[in-house]
């Protein structure tokens, strides 16, 4: 017997409309209409062009933002932290 049950796919697991009993074997099927296409960008394997702007522009802001997580860290580690549990407790 087949029955025919809808559902859409989040965080890459499928989600029936209705619920299945345990143990419940399934076939699945992708409606070819429905189905988003793949992001080229996620399947990238080359390297940057270091003379093209987006690309000088992205490892710009990557430097940048390197920078500002550093400062970020050692500002942190300059810091006594009051709450540790290596704090003496008298």
């Amino acid at each position: 017997m087949s029955t025919t049950i809808t559902g859409v796919v989040k965080n890459g697991v499928v989600v029936p409309k209705s619920s299945l009993p345990e143990g419940t074997r399934v076939e699945i099927h992708l409606l070819g209409d429905e189905v988003p296409s793949a992001n080229p960008l996620l399947h990238f394997h080359g390297h940057l062009d270091p003379n093209d702007p987006l690309a000088q522009e992205f490892m710009g802001e990557l430097a940048r933002r390197r920078r500002e997580d550093l400062e970020q860290t050692l500002r942190e580690d300059g810091q006594e932290c009051s709450n540790s549990s290596s704090t003496p407790t008298t």
